[in-house]
């Protein structure tokens, strides 16, 4: 695979897991970065955009290190003749 492929794979992976993190974990921290408010969350939107954020790092990490990294270099157009 590409090295361009790989470093965008491990980033999108790091930032998910880094939001994820945060969003399910400190969720007054989220507030306070983002939008400098109180955590005011009654239903629970914000841990639960946390479960989507760690489902995509969980797919982009499959898609790292599975064979079908050879698909995604094709994809994009990065892949040899062979």
């Amino acid at each position: 695979m590409p090295k361009k492929i790989n470093a965008i794979l491990i980033s999108i992976i790091a930032l998910d897991l880094a939001l994820a993190v945060i969003a399910y974990g400190f969720p007054q921290v989220w507030f306070d970065w983002f939008h400098g408010t109180a955590f005011i969350d009654p239903q629970g939107l914000l841990r639960r955009s946390a479960a989507t954020w760690a489902a995509w790092a969980v797919l982009a990490a499959s898609a790292w290190l599975s064979g079908s990294r050879g698909a995604v270099s094709r994809i994009l157009g990065l892949a040899g003749d062979g």
